[in-house]
C-alpha cells in the first residue's frame, strides 16, 4: 500500500515554456545543421546521467556546434530526461534553423550555438 501511495504521489516535470531566443539569423548550411542535431540528441542524452547540468560541443566536417543542458536539481533522472526531451522538440520546432537557440522551460533547459575552431 505504501508503495503505490509513492507511484501515485510521482508528478511529472514542469514543461511551461518561460522563456526562449533564437537569433543569429538562419542557416543553410546542412552540416551546422548535423553538428546541431549531435549536440541536442548528446544534451537529452547526458544532462540526467552527468548531474543534471551538461556541456557539450560536436564537429561535423569542419563545422562546430556547442550546447548546455540543465535541469532543476529536484528532479529525479526519468523527470530530467522527460523534460529535456520536451525542451529538445521545443528548440527544434521553435528556432528551426537559426544559428543560436534556447529554450526555458520551467524544470530544464537547452541551448545550441555556433562555435568556431582556430
Amino acid at each position: 500500500m505504501f508503495f503505490l501511495f509513492l507511484v501515485l504521489a510521482r508528478s511529472d516535470p514542469n514543461v511551461t515554456l518561460v522563456a526562449k531566443a533564437c537569433t543569429g539569423g538562419e542557416y543553410e548550411n546542412t552540416k551546422y545543421g548535423v553538428s546541431v542535431g549531435y549536440v541536442l540528441e548528446d544534451l537529452r542524452r547526458s544532462t540526467p546521467e552527468q548531474g543534471f547540468e551538461y556541456d557539450c560541443e560536436h564537429e561535423y566536417l569542419g563545422v562546430w556546434s556547442r550546447g548546455h543542458g540543465a535541469c532543476f536539481k529536484g528532479l529525479s533522472k526519468e523527470d530530467c530526461g522527460r523534460c529535456m526531451v520536451k525542451a529538445k522538440g521545443l528548440v527544434l520546432q521553435v528556432c528551426a534553423n537559426k544559428i543560436h537557440g534556447d529554450v526555458r522551460l520551467q524544470d530544464c533547459r537547452i541551448m545550441y550555438d555556433k562555435m568556431s575552431r582556430a
